[in-house]
């Protein structure tokens, strides 16, 4: 009887040791010198299908770039392929995590190359037939490249916050997944706030809640890859353009809204079709103008003067004088004026109309001459 309880508590350990949890620190790794290819992890677990499914728990101290270490690594073997694979970091350091069989045992290859590295590996795996206690033991780390083939995959970082994740500088990312910076109470999916320490003075001293982009040629998109863009530079100009690629690539101004744009009211000028802004006028427009109304103001003295007491009207024959010399009437532009510089809509009415009110002074005095002239004759016997 003793017999068959001794046998009957040998299998429950046999079965005990199958499904054992293992925590305990596996190997331990210090190298003061930088590794030429990075950091190969030789473990002794079997490459097979559906042998392991472990959590693997690197901790320490990567001294050259001043890094915590934590990372946790799993892994799943189906199909004679890496699956399920992950890493998750608890540090700082992050480096490129990859996994490999090399004469069917698993390899963990960190591509680091840090002096001053230090950490302990330890591991937890239960239910599955592997999970024993060789497998996890005769580790060993070396410096050696992990050779590229059809069994190495690089694992994905991946870390899940449930909850609210607090920045330092008053900032928040919380469980809807808004974040704000300078603000706990994001109103939008990014809220920043500029701190009161956020002012440069390149920026001549404004605050800045955000800076997007760091020379002329990186662009921020709206509305997707493929939409509208924006861009500037540490030279001051600022490029805002539609995607030319665009089913509409129309740019929208106000066009739901009822509020004014204004536009240059600092002094600078504005160009339409062309960049060679003339430095004569605020608005250069390469090409036509359409409008069903054009209002020009300040046009003064409108020539109402014409028809003052004290206007001297300039006899035709002299007005024939001068027209037969110079090609245009006195006081307008020459043909080749009007090429060289244009002409003033506000000041060319004004001088139209200055015209018309002279030649209609002339009428009314030939109108005059004509009555006195039909009185005479009509006064004859």
């Amino acid at each position: 009887m003793k017999k068959i309880v001794l046998l009957f508590a040998l299998l429950c350990l046999l079965s005990s040791a199958k499904a054992q949890l293992f925590c305990d620190t596996v190997i331990t790794f210090a190298r003061s010198a930088p590794p030429l290819n990075g950091v190969k992890i030789k473990t002794n677990l079997p490459f097979i299908n559906g042998g392991e499914m472990p959590t693997i728990i690197i901790e320490g101290y990567n001294q050259g770039t001043m890094d915590p270490i934590g990372l946790i690594i799993n892994f799943y073997i189906s199909n004679g392929a890496f699956a399920n694979t992950r890493v998750s970091s608890f540090g700082s350091y992050t480096p490129p995590v990859s996994l490999g069989n090399e004469n069917n045992k698993v390899v963990i290859f960190l591509d680091s190359r840090d002096a001053n590295q230090r950490f302990a590996i330890r591991a937890f795996a239960k239910g599955l037939s592997q999970d024993i206690p060789a497998n996890y033991q005769g580790w060993s780390i070396v410096d050696e490249a992990l050779p590229t083939g059809p069994y190495k995959v690089d694992v994905t970082y991946m870390n899940k916050f449930p909850g609210t994740v607090l920045f330092p500088g008053n900032g928040i990312w919380n469980s809807q997944g808004r974040i704000g910076l300078h603000t706990t109470s994001p109103a939008a999916s990014l809220h920043i706030v500029a701190a009161a320490t956020d002012t440069m003075a390149a920026s001549g001293g404004a605050k800045l809640a955000a800076v997007l982009g760091n020379a002329y040629n990186e662009w921020t998109a709206f509305g997707g890859a493929s939409g509208g863009r924006i861009r500037g530079s540490n030279e001051g100009y600022l490029v805002l353009e539609t995607n030319n690629a665009g089913s509409n690539n129309k740019m929208y101004l106000n066009t739901a809204s009822a509020g004014d744009i204004i536009m240059a009211s600092g002094g600078g000028k504005v160009g339409i079709g062309t960049a060679a802004i003339s430095s004569e006028h605020r608005l250069t427009v390469e090409g036509s103008i359409g409008a069903r109304r054009v209002q020009v103001t300040s046009v003064k003295p409108w020539p109402d003067y014409v028809f003052g007491e004290d206007y001297t009207l300039t006899p035709l024959s002299e007005t024939e004088k001068y027209v037969k010399a110079n090609k245009h009437l006195p006081d307008m532009p020459s043909a080749k004026e009007v090429a060289d510089k244009g002409i003033d809509l506000g000041e060319m009415n004004r001088k139209l109309l200055e015209k018309m009110e002279e030649m209609t002074l002339h009428m009314i005095r030939m109108q005059k001459k004509i009555d006195e002239l039909e009185g005479k004759i009509q006064g004859k016997p």
